[in-house]
């Protein structure tokens, strides 16, 4: 359709509902944010933000402003009568077709909305992660793609609206406060296109480095902190599926995909062995 022919820009951060990216881009991209900081010695945080009720939330005049730097003229004005005068069609045999105006706004489930979200969702993620980057230690996430030499951020990911940050400081004893600047750039940001956080739902997860390495993660995991920590501190933390946690082992993912497995298997008892086709088995198992 329309939508579909008008050339679209993504941010390079934005991985969910493009072509050509995985879930697992995001994922890779936060395990080595976390494994270059550690391999340097520095301490970080990795913070997993929850929006609340993000997709019918987003404010229209962001949706509005996107759509114009897309396009003009006609192609403009077709997009905004159907995204504002969009009209439901219902036909049964007893009164034939019946006309409902929707609104304003895109259906769930229509193929356009992803996008539609996450095309100016992505410009505020870009902005606020440009805006409350330290300058003196932006380096330290910043990687060369073999190949293409081509230099990337890999700072944050955003896969829809799930979205992950890495940051650095220079001393342990900084965490909390970075922590708390981050989250409050970010709020910021979210109010301009009538967005909040779910603080209740947001995980972070501290290493710390240098001198009295056990001392800054008992203050931090025990709240003892002199910059409250809102939000959860965990050790681990699920996002999109795979668990993260400060010492980078893997031990912890694959003992949940163990559990789930046996899980799996006992909740079916003698199935597995009833002669039922294998790739209907497989399937069901996981």
């Amino acid at each position: 359709g329309l939508w579909k022919a008008i050339p679209k820009s993504f941010a390079p951060h934005c991985l969910g509902f493009t072509q050509g990216h995985l879930r697992e881009e995001a994922i890779l991209i936060v395990r080595l944010a976390i494994w270059r900081l550690s391999q340097k010695k520095l301490p970080w945080l990795a913070v997993f933000y929850d929006i609340a009720n993000a997709f019918p939330s987003l404010a229209q005049h962001s949706i509005d402003d996107v759509l114009r730097k897309l396009t003009q003229g006609t192609e403009l004005n077709l997009l905004l009568q159907r995204l504002y005068h969009g009209v439901l069609v219902i036909t049964n045999s007893l009164s034939g077709e019946c006309w409902w105006l929707i609104g304003s706004g895109t259906l769930q489930g229509d193929s356009i909305a992803p996008q539609e979200f996450i095309l100016p969702f992505g410009k505020l993620v870009e902005n606020m992660v440009a805006t409350s980057t330290s300058a003196d230690t932006a380096d330290a996430l910043l990687c060369t793609i073999p190949g293409t030499r081509r230099t990337i951020d890999i700072s944050h990911a955003q896969y829809a609206d799930d979205v992950a940050r890495v940051a650095t400081c220079h001393e342990s004893s900084n965490l909390p406060a970075t922590a708390d600047a981050l989250n409050s750039a970010f709020e910021q940001a979210l109010i301009s296109v009538s967005l909040a956080q779910n603080n209740t739902k947001r995980q972070t997860v501290f290493r710390c480095a240098g001198q009295n390495i056990n001392q800054h993660m008992h203050d931090i995991y025990t709240g003892r902190t002199a910059v409250p920590i809102t939000g959860k501190a965990v050790f681990e933390a699920k996002h999109l599926g795979m668990w993260h946690t400060p010492y980078q082992t893997c031990s912890v993912d694959v003992q949940y995909r163990i559990n789930a497995a046996r899980t799996s298997w006992k909740a079916y008892g003698r199935w597995w062995t009833s002669g039922a086709p294998f790739n209907i088995r497989l399937q069901l198992f996981r």
